[in-house]
């Protein structure tokens, strides 16, 4: 895939729990003779080849036991699975622009060489993966100084291998908790669903209702605390003011919500609340303090064992939430 936006510049690294390796550059380096690339690049045609040579990729690579059958089998579907829920908890890691292109999948058989890299010998599938759009935030002026922070993050990496195991053991399980995998449904959907707001924003806050477990009745000054109480307050004060704010950002986000799923403009009280106050920068600061806690919420609930218990199912976590003190 296209390396997403802002990424440590490094050769390579690895995930030694999923056994998978991550090197930069194009896959054209990986192909084991001339005679192989002239014949690949007349398959998969001119546009698909020059987009699997381009210098800016990640290639993410993984592999099983030879396997001399001519069908796709199921350790090569398990392989496959495994690369895509690395790609795809990409947006739960840190704040990230999407890949310019779908990411491309290829099966195949490769030769290991002696120094450990590995060429590849024959191609059996070609795929791709949905990717996700940008944060509309991105665009704007008051994100940049927060955008060129995260661009020398270099625990990056560190933190993708983390939250990868955390997903793989917890949440893409069979048996995993019924109210992590809602949460985490609710947030990857708000990234690879659709764009539009009045849908990603609804997505992003059922992500930390399917966590914070709010009972019928209780709104707005609820999912406030217990936000703060699980995810604490952003330690950033940019973009948008956010900590300054942050109880009155919140009660409003769970009103934008509110307002999006039962069928109004987005924003419609907030727009109302603001009048002409009410500008782009106001949506990018919902939608920043949107994933922010979604993500945030989602990884804090491994550090609270309690919690991870409840999740099981929505009566425990109503119960866990009701008898915890605040």
């Amino acid at each position: 895939m296209d390396k997403p936006y802002p990424f440590p510049d490094i050769e390579s690294f690895s995930f030694d729990s999923l056994n998978i390796r991550g090197i930069y550059g194009g896959v054209e380096k990986f192909i084991k003779t001339e005679s192989h690339k002239n014949c690949w690049k007349e398959w998969l045609g001119t546009l698909l080849w020059e987009e699997l040579v381009s210098d800016n990729k990640l290639v993410l690579i993984t592999f099983g036991d030879d396997d001399e059958s001519e069908i796709l089998n199921s350790t090569n579907q398990q392989l496959v699975n495994k690369l895509y829920n690395v790609f795809r908890v990409l947006p739960l890691v840190t704040t990230l622009s999407g890949p310019r292109h779908e990411p491309i999948s290829i099966t195949g058989r490769v030769e290991i060489e002696d120094d450990e890299r590995f060429k590849i010998k024959d191609i059996r599938e070609i795929s791709r993966y949905r990717s996700w759009p940008d944060s509309f935030y991105w665009r704007e002026k008051e994100f940049l100084d927060l955008r060129r922070s995260y661009e020398t993050n270099s625990k990056l990496i560190e933190n993708w291998d983390f939250i990868s195991t955390y997903c793989s053991d917890k949440i893409f399980k069979l048996g995993s908790k019924l109210q992590l995998i809602e949460s985490y449904r609710s947030f990857e959907a708000a990234f690879f669903s659709t764009p539009k707001l009045e849908f990603k924003i609804p997505n992003l806050v059922r992500s930390v209702e399917s966590i914070i477990g709010l009972p019928r009745g209780q709104g707005k000054a609820e999912f406030y605390k217990r936000v703060q109480y699980l995810c604490g307050v952003p330690e950033i004060s940019e973009p948008y003011g956010i900590h300054e704010h942050y109880k009155n950002l919140l009660e409003n986000l769970f009103q934008i919500r509110s307002d999006c799923v039962h069928g109004k403009p987005f924003a419609w009280s907030l727009r109302k609340e603001l009048g002409e106050s009410f500008s782009d920068t106001t949506v990018a600061q919902y939608e920043f303090l949107s994933e922010w806690i979604a993500r945030r919420t989602l990884l804090n609930v491994r550090e609270n064992q309690n919690l991870l218990n409840a999740c099981e199912s929505r009566d425990q976590l109503e119960t866990y939430w009701d008898t915890i003190q605040r």
